[in-house]
């Protein structure tokens, strides 16, 4: 049986709105093969709410209030692309757009697990860099990454010709990451491997407890 989804549609700027026609394409498909219904609501985000916005003469943002309003009503997001071309970063509408608007939506919604899987298919083995005898053994790794803690949400700052960011972690903020890798696990072959600079950094060696 069918379900009924509420999806926010955020395609954003550069490449993102040519994407997110051929995605919407894909789902459309899904949705009449198994017959379910998805419900799409369009949002600004990045650049181009930004534009948006200034044309409208409100007080632009790359993640406006009404976006985070669509995205929290809705069951899932779909987003695109954002940022501008390097040499325009100088300008408001480009200015840490990417921090805004991608690190906005992470905290406000906890998207603490970034999944990305690498799989190697049989007819594109022949542009993989690994050895053929790996190739042959078969790869399928299903990497996990943190996305709300750490050195992205950490302090910055620069002072004269030095600069810093602070790497910043909690217990409950490694466990989500991690109980998820071993529940993915459990599913296929039951092999985790965390990831750490423990011989150097606090952090790690927090992650290492905790995993």
């Amino acid at each position: 049986m069918g379900v009924t989804k509420k999806i926010a549609v955020l395609s954003g700027d550069g490449i993102g709105p040519e994407v997110m026609v051929e995605a919407l394409k894909v789902l459309d498909k899904v949705a009449a093969l198994y017959g379910h219904t998805f419900n799409f609501t369009e949002a600004n985000v990045g650049g181009a709410a930004w534009a948006a916005a200034e044309a409208a003469g409100e007080t632009p943002s790359h993640l406006p209030a009404s976006t985070l309003e669509v995205c929290k009503s809705s069951d899932a997001i779909l987003f695109g692309s954002i940022g501008g071309p390097v040499d325009q970063q100088h300008e408001p509408r480009w200015k840490d757009c990417e921090k805004n608007a991608l690190l906005g939506l992470r905290k406000t919604f906890n998207l603490a697990n970034n999944l990305r899987p690498s799989k190697v298919y049989p007819y594109l083995a022949h542009l993989c860099p690994l050895k053929p005898s790996i190739i042959e053994a078969g790869v399928d790794i299903l990497v996990v990454r943190e996305l709300v803690g750490g050195i992205y949400f950490g302090e910055h700052k620069r002072e004269g010709d030095r600069a810093y960011d602070v790497m910043d972690y909690t217990v409950e903020g490694i466990k989500k990451p991690v109980i998820f890798g071993f529940e993915a696990a459990r599913l296929r072959r039951k092999k985790v491997t965390v990831v750490d600079k423990a011989n150097v950094l606090e952090t790690s060696r927090l992650w290492r407890e905790v995993s």
